[in-house]
């Protein structure tokens, strides 16, 4: 059984790995670089997520552990925090004196098995950023997509309604806010990939001036 600081190129008996890159993950700040090499040995599936001081990662998974796997080196964050559930705050270190590749960094174990809610934040002390590769979780766990019903109220009186990832819930709402302070695109635009008949594609074009209300109902999938 591998320990923290071991590398871990690949998931052990009873785990199963995912991408920093996974849609199921929201980055939250503007400070995120999300690098993509063709062929590295480096990162799993090629990618990795650099965040600076106070970028953050949130995440649900069911199950009942969890492991965080970075590239480690002198030049990186000393100073991680991971919150689960909001009631379990702890913290870790990307700093190695050498190249570390696949470097088991943090785990938690013991969890009881359901839906967990997972906030990881950099928090340096010295200035770096956090290179996060991959994690593990349970082999019969698996990662939550956060979606939502979008209802959209319109001037004449129709509703409009849109089943859509948080994320794009989320672009909506900031759209709307900055067309209401006065900048920004006249309309906000959402593709429609069913019922194509003899089209290529369906877009509705939702204006902000016809706009009188919207409610957000969120779900998991």
């Amino acid at each position: 059984m591998a320990t923290i600081g071991q590398p871990l190129s690949v998931p052990e008996a009873g785990w199963r790995r995912y991408d920093n890159a996974d849609s199921r993950i929201k980055y939250i700040g503007d400070n995120w670089v999300h690098q993509t090499e063709q062929g590295t040995q480096y990162w799993y599936n090629n990618t990795v997520a650099i965040g600076d001081y106070d970028s953050s990662m949130l995440f649900k998974f069911y199950g009942t552990k969890i492991r965080f796997i970075c590239r480690s080196s002198a030049g990186r964050s000393d100073n991680i925090q991971v919150i689960i559930d909001d009631s379990i705050t702890e913290y870790f270190s990307n700093v190695t004196a050498t190249v570390s590749e696949y470097r088991l960094n943090y785990e938690k174990t013991g969890l009881e098995l359901g839906h967990h809610t997972v906030r990881i934040t950099n928090k340096a002390t010295n200035g770096y950023g956090l290179h996060w590769d991959c994690m593990d979780i349970d082999a019969d766990g698996y990662l939550v997509l956060s979606k939502a019903l979008l209802a959209v109220t319109m001037a004449d009186g129709a509703r409009k309604e849109y089943e859509l990832a948080k994320t794009e819930v989320d672009s909506f709402i900031n759209w709307y806010n900055t067309r209401d302070a006065g900048s920004g695109s006249p309309y906000y635009t959402f593709s429609k990939p069913f019922d194509l008949g003899p089209f290529e594609s369906r877009t509705d074009y939702l204006v902000f001036d016809k706009i009188q209300d919207f409610e957000i109902m969120e779900f998991e999938e």
